[in-house]
């Protein structure tokens, strides 16, 4: 089975993975663009997944092998997004467990974020009444505007995530 979805928020991406694999069916097998693909799940073994985002970490080797020892499985990877699957709950509920971490982790994802929106932002410069061109598509203008205000509401949320965690 194929799904075509897109995230800006890795936290709503992970949970839909786990809402469409929580009656053991469906078994997330990898990810190429904005399409993920499932197996049927022969076993009815549910599956637990989690998302992490490390675009331009020297250690990626070493963050999956200490994961794999957490029982944590890498399933895909693609442009810095890794994809892990466990079967044990309690290992499913956070790669990140202390406040610092996760604050490094949120402030990783904004930078991605503020990259898209430059992305964005050059599209809408460059632009004309016909809408963008970039790699021979053309962009209606209104697209990226939406494109940059989700960008800039997630960064708000991450930085909300993060003003709370750095006051527990």
């Amino acid at each position: 089975m194929e799904k075509t979805k897109f995230f800006l928020d890795i936290d709503k991406e992970e949970k839909w993975l786990n809402e469409m694999t929580q009656d053991g069916k469906y078994r997330f097998t990898k990810k190429s663009g904005f399409t993920y693909y499932f197996t049927e799940n022969a076993t009815g073994t549910t599956y637990h997944y989690l998302v992490d985002q490390r675009l331009f970490s020297k250690n990626n080797q070493q963050f999956c092998d200490f994961l794999a020892d957490m029982n944590l499985t890498l399933v895909t990877r693609q442009c810095g997004w890794y994809y892990f699957e466990t079967t044990d709950p309690d290992s499913a509920v956070s790669i990140y467990t202390d406040s610092l971490s996760k604050i490094k982790y949120y402030i990783r994802m904004i930078g991605v974020l503020f990259i898209l929106m430059l992305f964005n932002i050059s599209i809408i410069q460059k632009g004309n009444d016909n809408g963008a061109l970039f790699f021979n598509i053309s962009f209606p203008m209104a697209v990226n505007v939406i494109i940059l205000i989700c960008c800039l509401i997630t960064t708000g949320k991450y930085l909300y995530r993060i003003l709370i965690l750095k006051k527990s």
